[in-house]
């Protein structure tokens, strides 16, 4: 078994000598020695502090036995030496004996940062501290989050929503990474995007500012595409209504044997209850010729309520599936928007990523209804607001004009939080806002969905939060109100 190595020698002076030095250097760690002591078994010299203690020689590991050579050590004492700062400029020459004086007031000593725990010559400490060092407190030049210089520098800037960035498409704008997403999806003349009656079978790839001329030169194909496209839903809409109609066949005929069943059991309940009420008061228990009859009676009776219970949640299951079925319908039957309304969806990305009370915001959403020009897009509180703190997402709809000029107008809005798994159980929120400004900032709901909710509800099939990503519906109708209204309370409370 191999022997461990001694420890090492930690008391020798660590200034350097001018000259030859070698016969005044610790066997153990190679500096000038402090109080010399040479060692019988070996010859060899250490640091006297280094030897205390010891039973054994540290060189040939024999009973250890050192003399002090005080001559030596006076002899080394008047050295001359330089700074073992020399490194860093220190200018200082001396003697050794000079020496322990010296390297307690040296400003080229280095200390370790209190914060990278870097070692800095100590009159370049404050320096490194405001300038230097990589924990350092710095504030992002474009939005003025403070971390440290090192997470903003090399985490946050290439993320940073507030910087300057150019269009990838490069059709020349310039503009903060926050709205490049809006200009991407709505602006951009150079976007790579699919025809509009792409759903309808039209294949053409082309870029936004070929849209015009495309619509214009496949009129007549897209025309016979949108009439193909009516038929084939027009057909699914007849399908799905049958098969509507066929349940509630189904369930008109199960509720009424149901029914039967329940009034045939409610009918042997009262017989058993009143041959019960029937015997003496003086002999509640039956006789033992009847006692078998008696509790197999009993059995029955617990059994049908049993049943009953099963029935009734049988019952209860079947009409929450009538009614997912008659909303299905009535969103089919109401395809039709109205004059001026719009849907849209959006999503809003790195929700579970954000800090407590820090607020995501989806890309806005841009609408022209008869030459208003609007702005809409969400603001969503991970960790809720007021009523919904802590526990629930809020979600907030910010409504800003592009165009100063613009009336005062209400929008009438229908929300829904999209299941991701499949196209039912959404959570609906319909509201609608006044516009009365040229910027308004509507309460959607601060307790829109719970945190629990988020994630995969397998009883129900739900799951809203994908991939750190919610998807939000918006159906939404602007209607500008007459000029009479404008400054009319009474007429503003009734358009409300």
């Amino acid at each position: 078994m191999a022997t461990p190595e001694p420890e090492k020698c930690k008391h020798g002076y660590r200034c350097v000598c001018e000259g030859d030095s070698s016969d005044y250097k610790c066997s153990s760690c190679l500096l000038l020695l402090r109080e010399p002591c040479t060692t019988t078994c070996c010859e060899k010299q250490y640091c006297k502090a280094y030897l205390e203690g010891k039973e054994k020689c540290p060189n040939c590991q024999r009973g250890l036995h050192f003399a002090y050579s005080k001559f030596q050590d006076k002899s080394l004492q008047n050295l001359d030496v330089v700074c073992s700062e020399k490194e860093c400029k220190c200018p200082w020459r001396g003697k050794v004996r000079e020496f322990a004086e010296h390297i307690t007031c040296c400003e080229y000593v280095r200390v370790p940062c209190e914060k990278c725990h870097q070692a800095i010559s100590k009159n370049q400490l404050e320096t490194h501290r405001t300038q230097d060092c990589p924990e350092r407190l710095f504030s992002c030049p474009h939005c003025q989050l403070r971390k440290t210089y090192q997470f903003i520098t090399e985490v946050h800037i290439p993320v940073c929503s507030r910087v300057s960035v150019e269009c990838p498409n490069r059709c020349g704008l310039e503009g903060g990474r926050m709205n490049m997403d809006g200009h991407l999806n709505n602006e951009c003349p150079l976007r790579p995007m699919d025809c509009p009656f792409s759903p309808m079978g039209c294949r053409v790839k082309l870029r936004r500012d070929e849209e015009e001329d495309h619509l214009k030169e496949s009129t007549t194909t897209h025309l016979s595409a949108l009439a193909s496209y009516t038929l084939q839903m027009d057909a699914k809409l007849n399908e799905l209504v049958k098969t509507v109609e066929e349940f509630k066949k189904k369930r008109d005929k199960k509720i009424s044997d149901l029914e039967g069943e329940v009034s045939s059991l409610r009918s042997t309940i009262d017989s058993l209850s009143q041959t019960i009420n029937n015997q003496p008061e003086n002999d509640i228990s039956p006789p033992e010729s009847q006692a078998e009859p008696y509790r197999m009676g009993t059995d029955i009776e617990h059994e049908k309520d049993a049943q009953i219970q099963q029935l009734n949640q049988s019952l209860d299951a079947y009409k929450e599936q009538q009614a997912r079925l008659e909303l299905r319908v009535s969103r089919i039957e109401q395809q039709t928007p109205p004059a001026g309304a719009f849907e849209t969806t959006v999503t809003v990305e790195g929700l579970t990523e954000k800090k407590l009370n820090q607020e995501c915001y989806s890309v806005p959403i841009f609408r022209d209804q008869q030459g208003l020009q609007h702005k809409l897009n969400f603001t969503i509180w991970p960790n809720g607001q007021k009523e919904g703190k802590n526990k629930y997402v809020s979600l907030w709809l910010e409504q800003e004009d592009r165009r100063q000029n613009n009336p005062p107008a209400h929008i009438f809005i229908y929300v829904e939080i999209l299941n991701q798994t499949v196209d039912d159980c959404h959570i609906q929120l319909p509201c609608h806002f006044p516009i009365l400004s040229h910027r308004y900032i509507g309460v959607i709901s601060n307790t829109a969905i719970s945190h629990e909710e988020l994630e995969y509800n397998h009883l129900k099939g739900t799951q809203y939060l994908v991939h750190d990503t919610l998807k939000i519906r918006l159906h939404a109708y602007i209607k500008p109100l007459q000029p009479s209204c404008w400054n009319n309370t009474d007429c503003l409370a009734h358009h409300s």
